[in-house]
């Protein structure tokens, strides 16, 4: 298409149409808004938002104008003011852009009737063979470092970014003499890929699948090295020590051997099996305390570690929390010279916790009784 033949055209309702060499091909729908409040800490939160669909115009052997969607763009931007230290910030953004791929025809290129056949989601609810439109995407969301001036903490900046597909099937509705008066798209089902693994929901969003992507996932030596190499290695220690007690709870033939795990960008860890099905969800936390011990003269400083695992299945259903602690003391006149000195702390007391989740479901009458 020469662009020097286009030309654009806003209506009373700021539709803006497209011509090309004089005849309508196109309209493109554009929204934008803002708002804005004020959260629990007295901080004013403004929010703005924009979006645009992109629409081909068509007319059919009916004479009846066809508006297939080619794609969208819509966002939204957050800044916060805070009401303390007055900083203003950008706090977080995000952006969806998708586009529809139609079926191809059987005469097409082979390499065109691959790439659409990469698409199918393999699951018998969604027929394959009923699906005419395929609208695929990216949403991405993106938190901000916050400036150190500010009340508030983020020292590093969080993205996330979500592969989505929908799909489709067109139904022509005619009038009483068989003309096409318009076109559904009936929608079929969706899949989407994020922090490592894929969900497939059917038309009326039930879940069918929830399974590791292709190639992802790492090993449990892998895992250990990401969590040092992020979190350091008192993190890293922790959790394989503490792996050995959840290990437990995977079903049989599942172990570090076998399985395969993600972690998401707020460090929640992903556990599959070799076929890809995820197992359980890990949460965790590692929190470490220094306390003044006024009444003893010679062990006068406290260091309390505390390190707990939340383990859900793959429906967020907990299965068991286990936690261990360790209560350290260190001498006064050792603290006064070097707090930072780990040598200096001797460990006192330890213990730790482990409560499983009993669901009446699972168990005889006569057990839950």
């Amino acid at each position: 298409m020469d662009a020097s033949n286009v030309r654009f055209a806003m209506d009373q309702w700021d539709n803006i149409q497209v011509f090309v060499d004089g005849a309508s091909v196109g309209e493109i729908h554009s929204w934008n808004g803002s708002d804005n409040w004020t959260n629990w800490r007295g901080d004013l939160v403004e929010n703005s938002w924009y979006g645009f669909n992109f629409n081909n115009v068509t007319i059919n052997e009916y004479g009846h104008n066809d508006w297939d969607h080619i794609g969208s763009v819509h966002g939204g931007e957050r800044y916060v003011t805070e009401d303390e230290s007055g900083v203003k910030y950008h706090d977080e953004s995000h952006i969806s852009v998708d586009f529809s791929i139609e079926r191809p025809k059987p005469s097409d290129p082979q390499s065109t009737l691959d790439a659409w056949d990469a698409l199918n989601p393999n699951v018998e609810q969604i027929d394959w063979n009923l699906v005419d439109v395929v609208r695929a995407g990216n949403n991405t969301w993106t938190q901000y470092v916050i400036p150190p001036e500010a009340d508030n903490e983020r020292s590093e900046q969080i993205d996330n970014t979500e592969e989505r597909r929908e799909f489709f099937s067109k139904v022509d509705h005619t009038d009483d003499i068989g003309n096409v008066m318009w076109t559904e798209e009936i929608f079929l089902g969706s899949w989407q890929e994020r922090d490592g693994f894929v969900e497939i929901y059917d038309e009326h969003w039930n879940l069918l699948s929830r399974e590791l992507g292709d190639g992802a996932g790492y090993s449990y030596a892998d895992l250990l090295a990401l969590i040092e190499t992020e979190e350091g290695k008192d993190a890293r220690d922790t959790f394989d020590t503490a792996w050995t007690r959840i290990e437990k709870f995977l079903p049989d033939g599942a172990d570090e051997a076998t399985a395969k795990f993600t972690v998401n960008e707020w460090g929640q860890i992903f556990v599959f099996d070799t076929g890809g099905e995820l197992l359980v969800r890990i949460n965790a936390d590692m929190h470490e305390d220094v306390h003044e011990r006024p009444w003893d003269d010679t062990f006068g400083w406290q260091k309390w570690e505390n390190a707990w695992f939340d383990v859900q299945d793959a429906d967020f259903n907990q299965i068991a929390h286990i936690s261990e602690w360790t209560n350290s003391i260190a001498r006064t006149t050792d603290y006064e010279n070097d707090p930072d000195d780990p040598t200096i702390c001797i460990k006192d007391t330890v213990g730790e916790d482990e409560n499983i989740r009993v669901y009446q479901e699972d168990v005889s009458v006569l057990v839950w009784e």
